[in-house]
């Protein structure tokens, strides 16, 4: 029988037990354990709201945006374009700038690769053009104008011999090109290799030319090495082994780098230009009137039979072609030289007639230039002279016609300025004394 001592005990220890019951879990010291979260679930993204599609009839009324070629056009092309179009206007310093910014948006491009080094080239950064070249080699391993460009950068140095071993390592990957052939005589002339200069040249100069080329070499000779001859010239009229006289007016050296030339003429091309050579003209012009589309519009081409024209007796077509050429293909020598003859030939040909009105004798000065007006209609200067023969007689409303005629055909005619501004001068003074006429009452 449990004693007095372990019934009260029993008894605390249920009221203990009904109080815990019926405070919770508030009364324990420890807080409630948290979920446990699996590892997919703590990784799984969280599910959004889908975001309402667009009807049929709302995407069907979204803008069509059409975008011009001249705005799709890549960058690339558009610097590279402009860099040509420097280049041909002889700009290489700008020219460099646009192709390296080309190269910058498609360093693959090959035609900015080409002719990057021909701007160092042509401005006489010979050492920035070896390695432009060597460049250029590494992308073109098996054509020879990136060897050829070095080998003149070298001869430009004096390294004659580096110059050699470029040459002969371009002639492996083009035996019979013009320009290689070129290159190897003149750098063995400049070694003293005479005999192999003359095996080189007679494989592409004519006889007459060869004897030509000996006589200028002769010249250069004198001044080596104190002065060295250029390979490209510096100005228009300086010798360079670019721009040989025996080469004029061709100068293939600078064609063959010009943007937009074949790398190999076509035989119809060649054909018409070895006439011209043997001074065949009007079988050269024939040939030149013949060649193909595709042919015919080359510089080279255009360049040829506006020389076949100037040499034929047709100023004024070959005059018209030249220009033509210029703003179709920029500032390339020969086409320049041409523009220069076509206007020295006309000037002979005026002199005889100036001297008479220059002495006083209009009516015979008048008679000379109708006759070149009449033989020369595109030319402004004959209808020019015949406005200050007008002038000169007193013919002031003749004058002015003939003046704004020659203005038409030449809008920066001298002469026919001049004329205009005489007859405004003229204009005022009678304007002049006929207001102090009326001032003093003399309306007559």
């Amino acid at each position: 029988m449990p004693t007095l001592y372990q019934k009260r005990a029993g008894v605390g220890l249920l009221i203990l037990l009904l109080l815990a019951g019926l405070a919770g879990p508030a009364c324990t010291l420890r807080p409630p354990d948290k979920p446990k979260v699996t590892a997919d679930q703590r990784f799984k993204k969280p599910i959004l709201p889908a975001k309402p599609r667009a009807s049929a009839d709302h995407r069907l009324k979204k803008p069509v945006i059409i975008v011009p070629p001249e705005i799709s056009t890549s960058k690339s092309q558009l610097d590279l374009e402009f860099a040509l179009e420097q280049f041909k206007a002889n700009q290489f310093e700008v020219a460099e700038y646009y192709l390296k910014k080309s190269l910058m948006e498609s360093p693959e491009n090959p035609q900015a690769i080409r002719f990057l080094p021909w701007t160092y080239f042509f401005q006489k950064r010979y050492d920035k053009a070896l390695i432009a070249f060597a460049g250029a080699h590494t992308h073109f391993p098996k054509k020879a104008e990136p060897l050829v460009g070095m080998g003149w950068s070298y001869v430009a140095m004096q390294f004659y011999e580096r110059a050699l071993e470029k040459f002969k390592q371009a002639e492996v990957l083009a035996p019979d090109s013009y320009e290689v052939h070129k290159a190897l005589g003149f750098c063995n002339l400049l070694l003293m290799k005479e005999k192999t200069a003359q095996f080189h040249f007679e494989k592409i100069y004519l006889f007459g030319e060869r004897d030509d080329l000996e006589g200028q070499w002769e010249q250069w000779r004198e001044g080596l090495p104190e002065k060295p001859v250029e390979v490209a010239p510096s100005q228009i009229n300086t010798p360079s082994f670019f721009t040989l006289a025996v080469e004029a007016p061709r100068f293939r050296s600078m064609v063959s780098v010009f943007p937009g030339s074949p790398s190999q003429p076509s035989p119809a091309l060649e054909n018409a230009w070895r006439l011209y050579r043997k001074k065949l003209f009007k079988r050269s012009l024939a040939v030149f009137q013949g060649l193909p589309g595709e042919t015919a519009h080359t510089l080279d081409a255009q360049n040829g039979l506006a020389w076949a024209l100037l040499k034929t007796g047709n100023l004024t077509p070959a005059e018209k072609l030249f220009t033509e050429t210029l703003n179709e293909h920029g500032r390339f020598i020969g086409t320049r030289l041409g523009l220069l003859e076509v206007k020295k030939i006309l000037w002979e040909k005026a002199s005889v007639a100036k001297h008479y009105f220059d002495i006083r004798k209009y009516r015979i000065a008048e008679k000379h230039f109708n006759r070149l007006n009449r033989d020369y209609p595109d030319w402004s200067y004959p209808e020019s002279i015949l406005g200050w023969i007008a002038l000169k007689r007193g013919q002031e409303g003749e004058a002015l016609k003939r003046f704004e005629t020659a203005l038409d055909k030449d809008p920066r005619d001298p002469t026919a300025l001049k004329g205009m501004r005489h007859l405004n001068g003229l204009l005022v003074s009678k304007l002049y004394q006929a207001d102090l006429k009326m001032k003093k009452g003399d309306y007559k």
